[in-house]
């Protein structure tokens, strides 16, 4: 089997995975695939982004659809939304600059973050004090998800914080990366990251990446989601550690 088949079976496999997650909890994907790439491809953070940025475009606009009646919503969540746009269309462009070592122990220590955060316990915002926190909260996400392309933390706990009803989450969460992936590609873009393989690698796992988020959307009511997340985010845990070890050892 050619080095190039390997790589297409192995990105579609990961991309099936982390759309069945996004489908069953409405968001990780690029906690899984863009790790899972660096490690198991050896492919470099800027390019494992490259080719996230069509499934996740993609998946973000499927789950906007199912959810298009709670587009309400948007008249609580603009500060989050506006504040990541903001500090993420200035922190792209740090990728050209930082070391590929640097980078790969950035995007562990986020996701060693991202997860222990979703862990505990929840808190709760009043009303009074919501616009301010999800401001607050998408320009500390937008600055960190220029560099990691996690732009979950600590956007998705604002927003469980805020009390919104499961499928307002949905819809917030999905317009949220949505709006980030499209910052992502064009920093990736304007920088020259984005080499024409790596944008038909990307349109390449489009499919099972839908295909993903359609078992993990039709599962989400027969599974126990918390026994699920709790497994999956024991091997990002892993994950994560790895990427930290890794980059240290290649400084």
């Amino acid at each position: 089997m050619s080095d190039t088949t390997v790589l297409v079976v192995v990105l579609v496999l990961v991309y099936l995975l982390s759309g069945a997650i996004k489908g069953l909890s409405g968001f990780g994907m690029p906690m899984v695939s863009i790790p899972v790439s660096t490690l198991l491809l050896g492919a470099t953070v800027p390019q494992a982004m490259s080719w996230a940025l069509m499934p996740v475009f993609a998946t973000n606009v499927v789950q906007l659809a199912q959810h298009w009646s709670r587009r309400g919503v948007v008249r609580r969540i603009w500060p989050l939304v506006l504040g990541m746009a903001v500090a993420l269309a200035a922190s792209v462009q740090l990728l050209a600059w930082l070391s590929a070592p640097v980078l790969s122990m950035l995007v562990g220590a986020m996701m060693l973050v991202s997860v222990a955060s979703q862990l505990a316990k929840p808190m709760q915002f009043s009303p009074s004090w919501q616009p301010w926190a999800l401001g607050i909260s998408g320009l500390i996400s937008g600055a960190l998800g220029g560099v990691t392309s996690f732009f979950g933390f600590p956007a998705l706990q604002a927003l469980i914080a805020s009390g919104l009803h499961k499928d307002d989450f949905v819809f917030s969460v999905s317009l949220t990366f949505l709006v980030g992936g499209v910052i992502l590609a064009i920093g990736l873009g304007g920088q020259g990251l984005v080499t024409g393989t790596d944008a038909l690698l990307s349109l390449l796992v489009l499919l099972p990446a839908l295909l993903g988020l359609n078992l993990g959307h039709r599962a989400r009511n027969r599974l126990s989601v918390t026994a699920f997340r709790r497994l999956i985010f024991g091997l990002l845990l892993l994950t994560g550690l790895s990427m930290v070890a890794n980059g240290w050892l290649r400084l």
